[in-house]
């Protein structure tokens, strides 16, 4: 299996995890007044940090406010929730949004 990266768009804030092998890797965060650049730049960085590549990444996962301005997979990637379709995202994604609070 491949990497799952979790992505909550918030209106200031946009929140990005990876999961791997059943662990959380690396949660971050990544403010800006957009959330369409927030979204792009959260997930490139974290991409770039981390070391993954695009074919690493088995699925992306948006959830949050933000993730209503995202019509289109990223990148091409599989991807789950956003486009205003109801989605209740994994415990790990809840788990980095409470590390916010």
């Amino acid at each position: 299996m491949g990497v799952v990266i979790g992505i909550d768009v918030g209106g200031s804030t946009t929140k990005i995890i990876g999961v791997e092998n059943k662990s959380i890797q690396s949660p971050m965060f990544v403010k800006a007044t957009d959330p369409v650049t927030s979204l792009f730049g959260a997930f490139g960085k974290y991409i770039y940090d981390n070391g993954i590549t695009l074919p690493e990444i088995e699925m992306v996962m948006l959830t949050g406010v933000g993730s209503a301005f995202i019509d289109q997979p990223l990148y091409g990637l599989q991807s789950a929730g956003g486009w205003g379709k109801p989605f209740h995202p994994p415990a790990a994604i809840r788990l980095a949004d409470s590390q916010d609070r």
